[in-house]
């Protein structure tokens, strides 16, 4: 239908507009008429009169400077409110009619839109693709330059007034989202957890007690979330795999949490494959979760990604030695040779024998200063299994708190959703302190060298200097202040810290789950040491890293760091209403800690563009 001269929409690019928020805002004309209703021709023509007009574009700016969002009706606007968009667009673009948008000068673009369409994106707006060139039914702005502070009232004629509508999203859904799902909502539905035994159950048992929805089970067969301290093999085959159905797709788009998913990293997948939760199910255990839990994967993992970016792989991790075979094996001769030239040189050749596969708690770990001890230590192991070992050269020059050796116990998270790796980094963690004082004189004390709690609690000192030998980073950071200035904690260590995790990720996301099943994660504990130089060397990562609460600041910290890692795994998946938060904050995000560092869709969109 054509439109007289002067009851068409007005240039909207003529008057400049206020600044805009930069979250992309969806401006959409609606009228004063029942939102139920299928505007006619008439109404629009009163609507759009020269007088009024005017008005609807003030109301507009008015809006968009106070930085509200505007949405449509669920309805299509009529065939009409399409002519004239189509109109402007010709206009704009030199009477091309197939333009899917225009940009003006102040950063917006205008998009043409169909009814009911779906949301895309790109790397600076979100707009509506364009699938026909006929039926254009709604007219929409998108604006993505910065927001003034100003506020401004809104008086909105009553002939035009607009339906606003200001929702953030959850946390669920952002992380849904991220993952390229959509969870169904089911009324009164109850989940099912089974939790196997282990020194972590209650621990576990107390965070899902928070979830009203959840029942416990005694049996994984039927249960939607599934907690072991150990990999079990007859959960991990009950987990469907991933089928990949149709290509994936990545669109860039506005996080709503950018603390925890920051901007630069968050992305959101296309297309979206529903989840009934009722049916679904999580396990907290990744397949092949030994691609970074054993100590010789961790090792060949990391030197062949550090290698292939042309890193030196032993200048984030200790120099280190894989052997099979005991004193007989080729690359034991390789080491022997390393450490008599060690030897010639008069430098520090200490060294840490351990298990190469599965082990925590220390065990099984030596501390070596002559070749014989060595030898001994992975010659004589007594087990009926073939055990392998790697031998690593100990950091002679730790950083000492108070003259003591300490460690870094941080966490991790990795999550495979929907075929999606993903890991998050746990902003907050402790220091675990041996009980007596640092020395290379006596290297088979483990009370000096071995800052495990399994080890460290049979000491007679442990609990004398801190209390559960722990201290937080805070704690630290004091310390470090007090004692040398010059180093900041959270500046200089930290980042490290969290760039090296971010590093394992890279470097085992394609083998920590080969079959993609759906779904699992893992909560690792990550040990770092920091030498006088505070350079930071990553020593192990631990699969059911102890969660026990051995002193006040654990108290507080674990049980957080667990609800809050549910937050971002069991409850992406089950929804449930969450008891702990305050009217403001609901569920408690405001003060999550983690931080997501690595994204596979983000990543693998990344390389495709480069």
């Amino acid at each position: 239908m054509e439109r007289k001269a002067g009851h068409s929409v007005k240039d909207l690019n003529s008057p400049p507009l206020l600044s805009i928020t930069g979250k992309p805002l969806q401006v959409m004309f609606l009228s004063e008429k029942n939102s139920r209703k299928r505007l006619s021709s008439p109404d629009l023509r009163r609507i759009l009169t020269p007088v009024k007009q005017s008005r609807l574009e003030r109301t507009l700016q008015n809006f968009m400077a106070s930085g509200k969002t505007f949405v449509s009706q669920k309805k299509p606007l009529t065939p009409l409110m399409g002519a004239l968009a189509k109109k402007s667009l010709i206009k704009a673009n030199g009477k091309n009619p197939s333009a899917e948008s225009i940009e003006l000068e102040n950063g917006a673009k205008i998009y043409k839109c169909m009814s009911n369409p779906n949301v895309n994106g790109n790397s600076s707006t979100l707009g509506y693709p364009i699938r026909s060139s006929t039926a254009l039914t709604e007219l929409s702005i998108v604006y993505k330059t910065p927001l003034s502070n100003h506020r401004m009232k809104t008086t909105t004629p009553k002939a035009n007034r607009l339906k606003v509508l200001q929702k953030k999203e959850t946390l669920s859904q952002s992380l849904q989202k991220s993952n390229g799902i959509i969870v169904k909502e089911e009324e009164e539905c109850i989940y099912k957890y089974f939790l196997g035994p282990g020194n972590n159950s209650e621990l576990i048992f107390k965070t899902m007690k928070k979830r009203p929805k959840w029942k416990r089970v005694y049996s994984h067969i039927g249960a939607n979330f599934m907690w072991t301290a150990l990999k079990k093999s007859s959960i991990t085959d009950s987990l469907a795999d991933y089928e990949i159905k149709e290509e994936k797709n990545t669109v860039l788009a506005v996080s709503e949490y950018p603390l925890i998913m920051p901007q630069d990293i968050y992305c959101q997948v296309v297309p979206v494959n529903s989840i009934l939760p009722s049916k679904a199910k999580l396990y907290n255990r990744l397949n092949a979760n030994k691609e970074l839990t054993s100590k010789k994967r961790l090792f060949f993992n990391m030197h062949s990604y550090y290698t292939e970016n042309r890193i030196n792989p032993f200048s984030k991790i200790p120099l280190t030695f894989h052997v099979s075979y005991g004193s007989y094996d080729a690359n034991f001769k390789i080491f022997v040779s390393k450490f008599h030239e060690l030897q010639n040189l008069g430098v520090g050749n200490v060294w840490i024998v351990k298990p190469g596969e599965c082990t925590n708690r220390g065990f099984g770990i030596h501390v070596c200063s002559t070749l014989e001890q060595i030898v001994d230590s992975i010659n004589n192991y007594e087990s009926d299994n073939e055990r392998t070992f790697v031998i690593q050269k100990y950091i002679d020059n730790p950083l000492l708190y108070k003259g003591r050796k300490f460690d870094i116990r941080c966490y991790a998270v990795i999550t495979c959703i929907m075929g999606n790796f993903q890991c998050f980094f746990y902003k907050e963690g402790y220091l675990r302190t041996s009980s007596v004082d640092y020395s290379l004189k006596n290297v088979s004390n483990k009370y000096i060298h071995l800052t495990n709690d399994a080890v460290q609690k049979y000491s007679q000192n442990y609990g004398k200097h801190e209390a559960g030998n722990k201290l937080s980073y805070s704690e630290f950071h004091d310390y470090l202040q007090k004692t040398y200035g010059d180093i900041d904690f959270y500046k200089e260590i930290l980042p490290q810290i969290k760039d090296t995790i971010k590093d394992t990720a890279l470097a085992t996301y394609m083998k920590l789950d080969p079959n993609r099943k759906t779904h699992s994660f893992e909560i690792l504990g990550y040990d770092f040491l920091i030498d006088t130089q505070y350079k930071v060397w990553l020593i192990e990562v631990n699969t059911n890293p102890c969660l026990e609460l051995s002193s006040p600041y654990l108290e507080t910290l674990i049980p957080k760091m667990v609800d809050q890692a549910f937050c971002l795994t069991v409850d992406q998946i089950f929804p449930s209403e969450y008891i702990d938060g305050t009217k403001k904050d609901p569920q408690g995000l405001l003060n999550n800690e983690f931080e997501l560092i690595f994204n596979e869709a983000k990543y693998n969109r990344d390389l495709n563009l480069c």
